[in-house]
């Protein structure tokens, strides 16, 4: 009777060692899910919340030189006429919602404005590169591309970390 007792607490030990295996397998998916979808959410946030800066500088920055002379315009002046949104302010650098820098100077002529945006995924570029806005011009990784062609902007957009540099008068 006592060899039954035992051969059965050994059974059930048994049993319990697969539940918990189990119920510690299902937990370690539902983790590795929630975190798969709080990934995908943080990376739609960033690009939203860059193209916001975007836009946000080019209509700072031209209500702050009145539409006109840029040529004076670099990224230490208009942090100090408070061009930039106060969280992307770190001392005396600027940063992006994907965590690289943003710069700010003239373009091609002293009428035209540069606002460069540094670590851009390549999984955002290609749809912040196409932001809304006047852009007279946008360079991904130095080189101009065809903002209404998704086949010229995917192939530029294919570095870890991109630059994008949007143009405006």
């Amino acid at each position: 009777m006592l060899k039954f007792i035992m051969v059965k607490a050994k059974e059930e030990r048994g049993d319990f060692m697969v539940g918990l295996g189990l119920a510690l397998a299902v937990m370690l998916l539902i983790v590795t899910m929630s975190m798969s979808i709080f990934s995908s959410t943080s990376k739609a946030q960033a690009l939203q919340a860059a193209e916001s800066q975007l836009l946000h500088v080019q209509s700072k920055t031209r209500s702050v030189f009145q539409n006109s002379d840029f040529s004076d315009l670099d990224t230490s002046v208009a942090l100090k006429n408070g061009v930039f949104f106060p969280d992307m302010v770190r001392g005396s650098e600027v940063v992006n919602a994907f965590g690289g820098k943003v710069e700010l100077g003239k373009g091609a002529t002293s009428s035209e404005m540069k606002i460069t945006f540094t670590k851009v995924p390549p999984e955002s570029c290609g749809q912040f590169t196409m932001a809304q806005g006047s852009w007279s011009g946008v360079e991904v990784n130095g080189s101009e591309v065809e903002t209404n062609s998704v086949a010229s902007v995917t192939d530029a957009c294919s570095q870890d970390d991109n630059t994008v540099a949007f143009k405006s008068y």
